[in-house]
C-alpha cells in the first residue's frame, strides 16, 4: 500500500537588476508506505527574464541560500503523537500540531504546548479514558488548520520545514500535511518574492509508519541531525531509513481495552489474546510494534512484572547499541510513578553510560485511546 506522491513547483523571476535572473524553485516531498523519497520532476523549461533576453534553467537546481547552517534556516514539524516532553519540545522550537479527540459526550484538543494541555490529558487519562466509547475519534487538524500553524511559525530566514508526521494508517494527519505543504509553499513563495527573496523554500512531509511514541525517536534524530550541520536533504534520507528500524513495546495494564482499540485503529490484531483467560491467570502480555505489526513477546504474571521485562530489555539494546540516541517512554498517567521502578532507574543508568538521550513524558490523549489508562509505551531504533 502506498499514498500518492505530491509536488508543487514554481518560478518566476524575483525583482532585481537588470539583466539578473532570480529563480525560485519550492518542491514538496511526499514518503510512501514502502518507503522511499517521491518526487515528481518538470522537464526543463524557459523562463523569461526582465529583460529581453531568455534564459534556460536546470529543473534539478535550485539557487544556494545564505551559507550557514540549515538548522538555523529550518522548521521541524510533528503532531502531538510525538509524546515529547514539552520543555523538550519548546527549547527545541519544534512546532507541534494538535489534534481533537471526539466522543459523544464532547471533544478537547491533544497538544503539547504548554501546562494547560498537561492539565487536559490528566483530566482525560483520570476521568475519560476508561469510559471512552467504541466510536471516540482522533480528529487531525484540516488541511487550512495544518497550513495556518505552519505559516505563522515561517521566518523570513525559514528556508526549510520538516515534517515528521503520524503514520498515514492511523488517521488522516499526513495526507493534510501533504496537501497543505502543497497549498502553503505556492502561498509562502509569493510572499517570499514580493519581499525579494529569491532563495528555494522546500517542506518535506514523511509519514512516520511508527507506532505511539516511536515518531518521537524520529524528531529527537532530526533534531540532533541538523544540530551537528547536516544538510536537510541528507536529514530526510537518514530519516528515511531510520523508521525502518524504530521498535515500540507496549505494555497495556487493560489488555481487552488495547485489543478492541488495536483494532478499530488499522494495527494487526492480536487475535490470541482472550482478556478472560488473561485476568484468570493475571498474565499481562509485552507487545512489541514495528510499523503496522504487532507480536508478542512474551507473557508474565502482572502488569508490574512486564513493565520491569521491558525496560530490562531496552537497557540491553542500549548496551548493544542503537541506530539512534534516543529512548522515548510514555505512561498514559502521571509519569512520575515511572521515575520510581528499579527497572527505570537501570535504564536510566545505562542511557548515561552510553550517551544516549532518555525522554519520559505522559503519552498523548490519541495514543491513550489505543493502549488505554496506565499502559506504557517504550520506543528506541536499533540495527536489525
Amino acid at each position: 500500500m502506498s499514498t500518492t506522491p505530491a509536488s508543487a513547483r514554481f518560478r518566476t523571476n524575483a525583482q532585481g537588476a537588470p539583466g539578473e535572473v532570480a529563480r525560485y524553485v519550492a518542491d514538496a516531498y511526499a514518503y510512501s508506505l514502502s518507503g522511499g523519497l517521491v518526487a515528481v520532476r518538470k522537464p526543463r523549461q524557459e523562463v523569461a527574464a526582465t529583460t529581453p533576453a531568455t534564459h534556460h534553467v536546470s529543473d534539478s537546481v535550485a539557487v544556494p541560500g545564505t551559507g550557514g547552517h540549515d538548522a538555523a534556516r529550518a522548521l521541524l514539524v510533528t503532531d502531538a503523537a510525538c509524546d515529547l516532553p514539552e520543555d523538550w519540545l519548546a527549547a527545541r522550537r519544534v512546532l507541534v500540531l494538535p489534534f481533537r479527540v471526539r466522543n459523544p459526550r464532547g471533544s478537547q484538543t491533544d497538544g503539547r504546548n504548554g501546562a494547560a494541555d498537561v492539565e487536559r490529558r490528566r483530566e482525560f487519562f483520570d476521568h475519560e479514558l476508561n469510559r471512552a466509547e467504541p466510536d471516540a475519534q482522533v480528529l487531525p487538524l484540516s488541511v487550512a488548520g495544518t497550513g495556518d500553524c505552519v505559516h505563522e511559525r515561517l521566518l523570513a530566514s525559514t528556508d526549510f520545514v520538516l515534517e515528521i508526521a503520524q503514520a498515514s494508517r492511523r488517521g488522516n494527519a499526513y495526507m493534510n500535511s501533504l496537501t497543505a505543504a502543497q497549498n502553503l509553499m505556492l502561498q509562502h513563495g509569493r510572499a517570499r518574492r514580493q519581499q525579494g527573496i529569491a532563495r528555494p523554500f522546500k517542506m518535506w512531509v514523511i509519514d512516520s509508519t511508527t507506532a505511539l511514541n516511536g515518531q518521537g525517536v524520529l524528531v529527537c534524530e532530526c533534531a540532533r541531525l541538523l544540530d551537528d550541520g547536516i544538510s536537510v536533504p541528507r536529514v530526510v534520507q537518514q530519516i528515511d531509513g531510520l523508521r525502518q528500524q524504530v521498535r515500540t513495546l507496549v505494555v497495556p495494564a487493560d489488555v481487552s481495552f488495547f485489543q478492541r482499540r488495536s483494532r478499530l485503529d488499522g494495527e494487526a490484531p492480536l487475535a490470541w489474546l482472550s482478556y478472560g483467560v488473561g485476568k484468570v491467570l493475571d498474565r499481562t502480555p509485552l507487545v512489541r510494534a514495528q510499523g503496522a505489526e504487532l507480536s508478542v513477546v512474551t507473557q508474565l504474571r502482572g502488569f508490574d512484572a512486564a513493565v520491569a521485562r521491558a525496560f530490562e530489555s531496552v537497557t540491553q539494546q542500549v548496551r548493544t547499541g542503537l541506530a539512534a540516541p534516543f529512548v522515548c517512554v510514555s505512561f498514559a498517567g502521571d509519569e512520575t510513578s515511572v521515575r520510581q521502578l528499579p527497572a527505570f532507574i537501570a535504564l536510566e543508568d545505562a542511557c548515561l553510560r552510553h550517551q544516549v538521550t532518555l525522554h519520559l513524558a505522559s503519552m498523548s490523549m490519541g495514543n491513550a485511546l489505543l493502549v488505554g489508562r496506565g499502559a506504557l509505551a517504550v520506543s528506541f531504533a536499533s540495527d536489525p
